[in-house]
């Protein structure tokens, strides 16, 4: 029997999702693209996300027992269930694959120079062989653990970077080619999209009181800070923005002038480390979680060492070199992740929804 999922950890969720990978690299591609605009193209995106997950959420509030891949076999069939998973899994190797990266510069530029990333990784995967193997459920639990230390983290971050920012640096608020520059920020579209994880609890979580409502609140409010410190960021550092790739770890190194200021420096960002850790972990999961849909059950730990081992190898083909997967992401890549990020989820949304409003009916 499949234990069910606490309402108020997918609450948690909800808060860590919207911001878990957007600290790092985001702030400098986004605004490299959009300039002092990039904040409009953070808030277009998350409009369009906050509604889709909350769509999700209404789901996981009316589905019941009955799991995100039943309904989905339900109303597409066996063959196009296991394309829209591997699709899906593949997808969140390389967003794991990205955490590594930020984790890694992380590390080198915060804790040790001449970090060896070949120790990292070693360390790391010997975890990931672990992890990829827990339940949902145990995932679950470390939601609400992790939720208070990071929002208290995020939330310091914001009002610290208020201290260097300069708002004249965002007048005017209109001037010419405004509109080029916001759609150009789409293409670090790859950052967003991480609302399709709640496709997985659907079916998962006991329903007590209020979920939809608590739940999209808990994703909008993460959202607002993440707009507020790309709005901050870039007011701090106007035309050199686009040099700083790691904005919190370059940010707080800025505003540590005293002591006091850095000892909140040494801890969000040893707050941050082991929470990126965690989100490697999770989205390894969820990748295997995803490819795991299109084997028997006898096969699954296959299945599940194969996407580590898709993992490695693609990172010694970049050799880690973040500038070789970046490029690729926001080339003319971005269209193939528009239809996987937001056309593939919104026609899943519609089509599901149909299923449980006619299952309800035959209940």
């Amino acid at each position: 029997m499949i234990k069910a999922i606490k309402q108020n950890q997918i609450v948690a969720l909800a808060f860590l999702l919207p911001a878990l990978t957007k600290f790092l690299i985001l702030p400098s591609q986004i605004i490299n693209f959009s300039g002092k605009y990039a904040y409009l193209v953070v808030l277009i995106l998350f409009c369009l996300e906050a509604l889709l997950a909350y769509f999700i959420f209404k789901m996981i509030e009316k589905a019941g027992k009955t799991s995100f891949f039943t309904l989905l076999k339900a109303r597409c069939g066996v063959l196009i269930t296991k394309v829209i998973t591997i699709i899906f899994g593949l997808y969140f190797i390389i967003k794991a694959l990205m955490l590594i990266l930020d984790t890694n510069n992380l590390f080198n530029y915060s804790f040790y120079n001449n970090f060896s990333p070949y120790f990292f990784i070693f360390g790391l995967f010997v975890l990931l062989f672990y992890t990829v193997n827990l339940k949902l459920k145990t995932f679950a639990r470390s939601f609400e653990v992790f939720v208070l230390p990071f929002a208290i983290s995020i939330t310091i971050v914001v009002v610290l970077s208020l201290m260097g920012a300069n708002i004249l640096n965002s007048l005017p608020i209109i001037e010419q080619g405004w509109l080029n520059m916001i759609t150009s920020g789409f293409k670090s579209i790859f950052w967003f999209g991480d609302f399709i994880i709640l496709f997985l609890f659907i079916g998962r979580v006991k329903i007590i009181k209020n979920f939809t409502k608590k739940a999209t609140i808990s994703y909008c409010a993460s959202s607002l800070l993440v707009i507020l410190f790309i709005f901050n960021f870039y007011n701090t550092y106007s035309v050199t923005t686009s040099t700083h790739t790691l904005a919190i770890a370059d940010l707080l190194n800025m505003v540590s002038a005293s002591s006091v200021l850095n000892k909140i420096d040494w801890l969000i960002v040893f707050i941050w480390s082991i929470v990126l850790i965690f989100g490697i972990c999770f989205y390894a999961y969820v990748a295997a979680t995803f490819l795991k849909q299109t084997v028997n059950k006898k096969y699954e730990k296959i299945v599940t060492f194969f996407s580590l081992i898709l993992l490695i190898i693609m990172l010694l083909i970049i050799n880690f070199n973040t500038n070789i997967l970046v490029n690729f992401l926001t080339g003319n890549f971005v269209y193939v992740l528009l239809a996987l990020q937001y056309i593939l989820p919104i026609i899943l949304i519609i089509l599901l929804t149909k299923v449980l409003r006619r299952k309800k009916q035959s209940d």
